[in-house]
């Protein structure tokens, strides 16, 4: 059985989105999003369950996707805390009112993506596909394409 949960654990490292958000509705939401474009989700309540989360599972999450209001820190010090522990991990901000002192924080993160929620599935995979070099989906369709290898090798006749 721990044979069959490592090959697992190693599949979904490929393709895990781990969403932080501290309201249920749109985390709820986001997660069905991000299972219909293919990935798999993991979800954490605030910054600091989502720093825990990171550090018990280094390498699983390939992109994170984080509200910027939420108690205890905010999307930008998560993203700063992710990056010191993963330097490469694509991060994606995002908030449901972008303006004001929200506005300013987002402004101090110039090199992050941003998404205004509530957004529709197509706009989360045109911000994602990019990050994460294709949607799930796509890509399982060509390594489906590509599965049979003899088949290549194989001479004609």
């Amino acid at each position: 059985m721990p044979a069959r949960r490592d090959r697992r654990s190693r599949f979904s490292a490929e393709l895990t989105v781990l969403i932080v958000d501290d309201e249920e509705t749109p985390r709820s939401v986001t997660r069905r999003m991000i299972r219909a474009l293919g990935y798999q989700a993991q979800i954490a309540h605030d910054g600091r369950e989502a720093l825990r989360y990171l550090q018990q599972h280094p390498g699983e999450v390939r992109l994170l996707l984080t509200d910027m209001v939420m108690p205890y820190m905010d999307g930008g010090e998560l993203a700063e805390r992710a990056r010191d522990l993963h330097p490469h991990l694509p991060i994606v901000l995002m908030s449901a009112n972008p303006v004001g002192e929200i506005a300013e924080l987002i402004a101090a993160y110039p090199e992050l993506p941003f998404i205004t929620k509530p957004f529709t599935t197509e706009k989360l995979s045109q911000v994602l596909t990019p990050l994460l070099g294709g949607s799930a989906r796509a890509r399982g369709r060509r390594a489906n394409e590509r599965v049979p290898y003899r088949d290549r090798t194989r001479q004609p006749g």
